[in-house]
């Protein structure tokens, strides 16, 4: 659950105790304990060549097109 969501799903418990907080002052009251998730970080994707399934040749590795649309 979003700190957003989270402090709607609060806001009638603060309502009672007498607390209130904006949005932005939630969302640093979790970041300074610690509480929100961390954003995971993609790896860098690249080309696996060495791979067991069959490989063709590059048929147009020395072709170059004289026209438009040339195939």
């Amino acid at each position: 659950m979003g700190a957003k969501k989270l402090l709607i799903y609060l806001q009638p418990t603060f309502q009672v105790i007498g607390i209130q907080i904006g949005q932005d002052a939630f969302i640093e009251l979790l970041y300074r304990n610690y509480l929100l998730v961390r954003r995971v970080r993609s790896k860098r994707k690249t080309t696996f060549s060495n791979h067991w399934m069959r490989k063709y040749p590059n048929l147009i590795r020395d072709y170059i097109p004289t026209a438009p649309n040339q195939l």
